[in-house]
């Protein structure tokens, strides 16, 4: 059985990532979100209350404005 040999081995040295794959990467997050907020908003189903033009207050979502919450929803449900 042959011994194993002590001497180092060389590895290939791990070439880093291209630099511009991570803004491609962040700029397609960005186009997507963004793109997807606009439908949402193009739809006209939800609607904050400054999209509204009314004042901000706590009797807004009762004149059909509508939470950050419904909105987040809205979102995930575009994106789904």
């Amino acid at each position: 059985m042959p011994r194993p040999s002590l001497a180092p081995t060389r590895r290939q040295p791990r070439r880093p990532a291209h630099p511009l794959h991570n803004i491609g990467t962040t700029m397609r997050c960005f186009l997507t979100s963004a793109l997807t907020l606009a439908a949402v908003v193009a739809g006209g189903e939800v609607r904050a209350y400054d999209m509204l033009r009314l004042p901000g207050g706590p009797d807004v979502l009762a004149k059909g404005a509508a939470s950050t919450g419904e909105i987040t929803d809205a979102i995930i449900a575009r994106l789904a």
